[in-house]
């Protein structure tokens, strides 16, 4: 008989055995660490925040990989661990169906999320400041709207949760508000068609929620 998948599945505690601290693992796109210097920040002694180190920048690798680390980690949803892969749509509809193809991917495992942004995560930044359904044609053309709050922004910038973490409430309620205004207009969710929008608030609110535990 062929057996199930039982990578993450509820694993019995064996006698005298110690219950670990959560594991919250991430991975994010190679060509850049914005992603991975601001997350960094919320690390907690309540949790073990880990990153996987491969550099992919496709969405299928980049599960892949993901879904590796945490098999290799012995990710459980036991201790309440969790895996999260952060993909940019980049408004190209070329990406939609790796999208798709990681999203299975991630539904084998039930402990890992595709978390998409459209364009790209910057999204995130913009929501701390309001809440504008602007149509964007291209990353860059976001970067060049946070660059109106922060002038001297660039990728890879370590200044972004300091300069950020007193709105985090905000720009989890403004992301939540243009998700539910695209699926209103019609868009299918993990689409390049779907934005402006991004998934960001629900690995920050993850990671929030384990520091007050």
């Amino acid at each position: 008989m062929a057996r199930k998948n039982n990578d993450y599945h509820h694993r019995s505690a064996k006698s005298g055995s110690r219950k670990r601290k959560r594991i919250i693992l991430i991975a994010d796109e190679g060509h850049n660490m914005t992603e991975s210097k601001y997350l960094k920040s919320f690390d907690d002694v309540s949790f073990t925040l880990r990153f996987v180190s491969d550099r992919s920048t496709d969405p299928v690798n980049l599960m892949n990989s993901l879904v590796n680390k945490a098999k290799e980690l012995e990710l459980s949803e036991e201790y309440g661990d969790v895996a999260f892969c952060l993909v940019d749509a980049d408004v190209n509809p070329n990406k939609d169906s790796q999208v798709r193809q990681a999203d299975k991917i991630a539904a084998k495992t039930k402990i890992a999320s595709l978390i998409v942004s459209n364009p790209c995560f910057e999204i995130w930044f913009l929501c701390h400041h309001g809440c504008s359904s602007h149509q964007y044609y291209s990353s860059e053309e976001v970067v060049s709207a946070l660059k109106k709050i922060y002038p001297d922004y660039s990728k890879n910038d370590e200044r972004m949760y300091l300069r950020t973490i007193d709105k985090v409430q905000t720009a989890s309620e403004n992301a939540k508000r243009l998700e539910q205004e695209a699926l209103s207009s019609g868009k299918a969710l993990h689409t390049y068609q779907f934005q402006p929008s991004t998934e960001a608030y629900k690995v920050v609110e993850e990671l929030i929620k384990h520091q007050t535990e």
